[in-house]
């Protein structure tokens, strides 16, 4: 076999060939159209007789820099934005303003209401002269044993002028009531009989009216509210025998018999109707307390 020398110039035409072929090569791979970058956005093809050599042919697409992205050559992958959770702070215009102070954790027991205090039991007297001498001692003697004491005496009067302020007090129904009048009806009474219109309260007075003030001072009392003390005294025998008699049929409960104390005790009084001594008012109180204590169930 002969051997080829090649010259200078063969082997530049050599390489000048080689280069062509190159060149045609990356022609036939790339096509006319231009570089691999620009072909990312190629459709897809369709046919069934080019798939296998475009599949075989073309390199791995790459490039980002296509206008119309293909889902089949390069599926996009989607970062999910995660949304920041609804702030669960109090807005400063809406909320409304709150103390510091922690809520209790259970509810505390209500403070006992203090017991109310007990109302003392009232006790009231209205009488005349006698009942005027002796108020301070019995406003003392029965306020000391808890009694809530009214004393209304008033000199000179008898049944009939004071009948207006027994049933004002019944009305207001005291637990005990302490009566210690008739003395001035008596000698109202005995004016008439010697000299007829000499009385000057009641200028023809007469026993039936005496008698009629009596019952209506008696009456206006309910006695499942008030105990009635009624006392007799030394000069009206004719009103102490009403009292009496009014007594025995249940219309009042207490008759306080001061008669038998003066009887026993003469210096009690001091003079013949009835006024009493300073011993006298003393005996005399320390009498009503023991007929309001013998005789009422009330107690103080």
């Amino acid at each position: 076999m002969r051997n080829l020398t090649l010259t200078p110039r063969t082997r530049l035409v050599t390489v000048v060939l080689s280069a062509g072929a190159v060149l045609l090569l990356a022609l036939a791979v790339t096509g006319p159209t231009g570089s691999s970058t620009e072909r990312t956005a190629a459709p897809e093809v369709t046919s069934t007789s080019n798939s296998t050599t475009s599949a075989s042919s073309a390199p791995p697409e790459t490039s980002t820099t296509s206008s119309t992205p293909s889902t089949m050559h390069n599926p996009t992958t989607t970062t999910p934005t995660t949304k920041a959770p609804p702030s669960t702070e109090p807005s400063d215009i809406d909320a409304p303003a709150t103390d510091a102070v922690a809520a209790p954790t259970s509810t505390p027991a209500p403070a006992e209401a203090a017991a109310p205090t007990p109302r003392a039991p009232r006790l009231v007297v209205i009488g005349a002269s006698i009942t005027v001498g002796s108020a301070e001692l019995t406003r003392q003697a029965f306020g000391e044993r808890g009694w809530d004491v009214h004393v209304d005496g008033i000199g000179g009067r008898t049944i009939t002028e004071r009948l207006d302020d027994v049933r004002a007090v019944a009305a207001d129904a005291p637990d005990v009531f302490i009566m210690n009048l008739g003395t001035n009806d008596a000698v109202c009474l005995l004016r008439e009989a010697f000299e007829p219109g000499s009385c000057p309260q009641h200028p023809g007075y007469v026993a039936e009216q005496v008698q009629a003030s009596l019952d209506a001072a008696l009456a206006a009392f309910d006695p499942s509210r008030t105990c009635v003390v009624a006392v007799t005294t030394t000069f009206a025998d004719m009103v102490n025998g009403l009292l009496e008699e009014r007594h025995a049929a249940g219309a009042f409960p207490v008759l306080a018999d001061w008669r038998p104390h003066v009887a026993a005790n003469p210096g009690y009084e001091r003079d013949d109707i009835g006024h009493l001594t300073p011993e006298g008012n003393v005996a005399y109180v320390q009498h009503l307390v023991d007929a309001v204590d013998g005789g009422c169930s009330v107690r103080p």
